[in-house]
C-alpha cells in the first residue's frame, strides 16, 4: 500500500468516527467579552450529556503539547481558568481570568480528560475594542485532535 493511500485510508477510517463514538467532544468558543477586559468564553461540549460532569477535564494544554504543536504560549494564558458547568441539555467549559485581554488575538490549545480518554484542540480568539458584538474567529490554522487510552 503506498503513503498516500495509507494516509488517505487512515484519514477516512478516523473521520468516520464521530464525538459520540469517543464520549466528547470540543466545539465552538463564543467569546462574550471585550477587548481590555477579562477573559470570559464559553466552550461547548459536544456529545458530553452522558458524562459525569466531575468526570470530565477541561484545561490548557501542557507547555511540552504547545512546543510539540509549534504553538507560542502567551503568559496571559498562565491565569486562565476552566471550569465545567452542566444542564439537563448541555455541558459547556467556561473559561475566564481576572486580567484584562490586552491582545485582539489569543492563540491556546485546550485539553480535555475523560475516563480513558484525552482530547486536544487549538482554538484562536478574536476580541475587538469598537464593536458592538465580539467575534470569535472558528477558522482556525488547524486542529489537532490526539485520542489515547490511558
Amino acid at each position: 500500500m503506498s503513503r498516500v493511500t495509507f494516509w488517505k485510508t487512515t484519514t477516512a477510517f478516523a473521520a468516520s468516527f464521530t464525538a459520540a463514538s469517543w464520549g466528547l467532544g470540543l466545539g465552538d468558543v463564543s467569546v462574550q467579552s471585550y477587548l481590555n477586559e477579562p477573559l470570559r468564553a464559553e466552550l461547548t461540549l459536544l456529545e458530553a450529556t452522558d458524562l459525569d460532569p466531575a468526570d470530565i477535564r477541561i484545561g490548557l494544554a501542557s507547555a511540552q503539547e504547545f512546543e510539540r504543536l509549534g504553538i507560542a504560549r502567551s503568559q496571559f494564558l498562565n491565569k486562565v481558568s476552566f471550569e465545567v458547568q452542566a444542564s439537563d441539555t448541555a455541558r459547556l467549559a467556561v473559561i475566564t481570568t481576572e486580567q484584562p485581554l490586552r491582545e485582539p488575538y489569543l492563540n491556546f490549545v485546550v485539553e480535555a480528560r475523560w475516563p480513558e480518554w484525552r482530547l486536544l484542540r487549538e482554538y484562536t480568539l478574536r476580541s475587538e475594542e469598537h464593536t458592538s458584538e465580539l467575534q470569535s474567529q472558528f477558522r482556525i490554522s488547524y486542529a489537532v485532535f490526539c485520542l489515547k487510552k490511558k
